[in-house]
């Protein structure tokens, strides 16, 4: 193709100058351009008519200035790329495969052509991607059974250092997870960032367990309680004090319950009762007149002694 066809191509008179040729071009690959026209075959013939024939005038341009020092009025336009591989692999694609299905294209940089464009498009600005969230991320907090049972502030220090104030729930269980928005990974081209969640591991305590919904505790009790009854004083996780009543009871062991006073009450979870599981216990020693009293004892009741030992003696 001659160079007065090519002037034709780009629409451009003769006796057009470098800047009106570079106009005339810049207007028809935008016009054509396969980022506005994916899937347009006729578009990306014209496209690669006028490359070509940008190509060939800046070609011939740079040729009667002698290749040297610079280049021609066109090489800031075209330059690379109208020798690069991409510029090549497009045109293979497009004319020696056909305009094939979608993933012709698969490899290529899909931002190549918008970095091309520069400030020219968009109104004078720099493309950019789609805001992007940033990632959800999770971290093990530990706390004690007593911060579970009544809620806690805890402070936390982020990947970025920061040391925050997180509010722990009353009646969290293991495993429970507390969000904290907006500190998670960071967002990217104006993306919000992500959120922290805190896994919360829940020690284990000298005293009470969780028994699903309900609290778990044991004492050891003197046998004298369980012989006649009496009343107890026990802490509870909140730190505050309370008093049970105990009815005698003559296995040695018993379980008393405190209703309402278990795991706090959650969304769907009423709140759970305190089971108090208590052993009489003897004592190690006695003294002189405490045999004598327990003797005294067995005296009164004869009965008492002799139908337990018979049970054993069967």
């Amino acid at each position: 193709m001659s160079l007065r066809d090519h002037r034709k191509t780009l629409g451009v008179s003769q006796d057009a100058t470098p800047d009106e040729i570079k106009s005339a071009y810049r207007k028809l690959a935008k016009q054509y351009h396969p980022d506005t026209n994916s899937g347009d075959p006729e578009a990306a013939r014209k496209f690669r008519e006028v490359t070509e024939a940008y190509k060939s005038l800046n070609d011939n341009a740079s040729s009667k200035s002698g290749g040297m020092s610079g280049g021609s009025a066109f090489d800031d336009d075209l330059g690379d790329f109208a020798n690069s591989e991409i510029f090549n692999h497009i045109f293979d694609v497009m004319f020696k495969r056909g305009y094939g299905a979608a993933d012709d294209f698969s490899g290529m940089d899909p931002g190549f052509f918008s970095r091309r464009q520069g400030p020219s498009s968009q109104g004078g600005g720099k493309r950019s991607g789609a805001p992007v969230r940033g990632d959800d991320r999770e971290r093990e907090v530990e706390v004690t059974l007593e911060e579970a049972f009544s809620g806690a502030d805890k402070v936390i220090e982020t990947d970025s250092g920061d040391k925050i104030r997180v509010k722990v729930p009353s009646g969290v269980l293991h495993g429970a997870k507390v969000r904290v928005r907006g500190h998670g990974g960071k967002g990217r081209d104006g993306g919000a960032d992500g959120d922290l969640f805190l896994v919360l591991t829940v020690l284990e305590h000298e005293r009470f367990q969780l028994d699903g919904q309900n609290l778990r505790t044991r004492f050891d009790v003197p046998f004298t309680l369980a012989a006649i009854g009496g009343t107890i004083e026990y802490v509870h996780l909140d730190g505050q004090k309370h008093a049970i009543d105990v009815q005698p009871f003559r296995k040695g062991e018993t379980t008393l319950v405190a209703k309402g006073r278990g795991w706090p009450e959650r969304p769907n979870s009423p709140a759970g009762h305190l089971l108090i599981d208590l052993k009489a216990v003897l004592p190690e020693t006695l003294s002189e007149r405490q045999r004598k009293l327990l003797e005294e004892f067995e005296d009164t009741a004869p009965s008492y002694r002799s139908d337990l030992l018979a049970k054993v003696a069967r």
